[in-house]
């Protein structure tokens, strides 16, 4: 009888054990499926916004109505980097979530959440992913490149009242470490001195100067090959247009 009784506690513990070793593999499985199709989304551009420049004024403003987060829309002439803009309360939210808050591994181009919202700080930074397939801020990485760089310098950042129109007046290579870059918002002259002085001495390709009463955003984009190494391209803005009038 007590034999029995060993027996039969033994395999309900080992028809236990089995049972958690099949649900272990099916979430493994569940994982690696997931994982599976969202680098085919990567590869294929799923989360790639391909929208003509005269559209793009009407897609942001109804990605705006889905989603308050999304506060902007940035293109960049003759790249590939046409997308929304983010901010949320952290700058980790968007790292893996895209405009609709579904999980992506290219996450979202986002603006620090030190940053206003409207664009009104004397230094805005926008971060977003260096992807391959020249997806995110890849391009931004591809101004390492001098000819590149000479040869793209003009961009807007759409807001729901005006279009701000902006130059790239610099290539930077830096460490996100670095606060006299990214301690936005910079809105003392004595703090936007110490961030031009930052980006000459750092810059890679410098178009014009940079001088205290400039608005700047810079786009910030990692290396790949560095943990805290980030590749920047720092724009000044050079003029604004009421939402309407110029919204290409």
């Amino acid at each position: 009888m007590e034999h029995s009784r060993k027996y039969r506690a033994a395999r309900a513990a080992n028809q236990t054990l089995n049972t958690l070793v099949n649900i272990l593999l099916l979430i493994i499985l569940a994982v690696c499926a997931y994982a599976l199709y969202d680098s085919y989304r990567v590869t294929n551009n799923v989360d790639r916004f391909n929208v003509p420049d005269e559209d793009i004024y009407s897609t942001f403003m109804q990605l705006r109505s889905e989603n308050s987060d999304v506060v902007a829309w940035i293109r960049v002439d003759d790249t590939n980097i046409s997308y929304p803009v983010l901010q949320s309360t952290d700058n980790m939210s968007y790292l893996n979530l895209n405009a609709k808050k579904e999980y992506s591994a290219a996450g979202s181009i986002f603006m620090d959440c030190g940053n206003a919202s409207d664009f009104s700080d004397s230094h805005t930074m926008i971060y977003g992913h260096n992807m391959s397939g020249e997806r995110m801020f890849a391009d931004v990485a591809s101004m390492s490149d001098e000819s590149y760089f000479n040869s793209h310098s003009t961009g807007r950042i759409y807001l729901p009242d005006r279009t701000l129109e902006f130059e790239i007046v610099a290539f930077v290579r830096a460490d996100s470490n670095d606060t006299a870059i990214y301690g936005v918002p910079h809105n003392t002259e004595e703090s936007m001195q110490k961030l031009i002085d930052e980006i000459d001495r750092l810059a890679v390709c410098q178009r014009s100067s940079i001088s205290t009463s400039d608005k700047l955003i810079t786009l910030s984009t990692c290396t790949v090959t560095e943990e805290t190494g980030r590749y920047l391209a720092v724009c000044r803005v050079t003029s604004e247009t009421p939402a309407g009038e110029s919204n290409t």
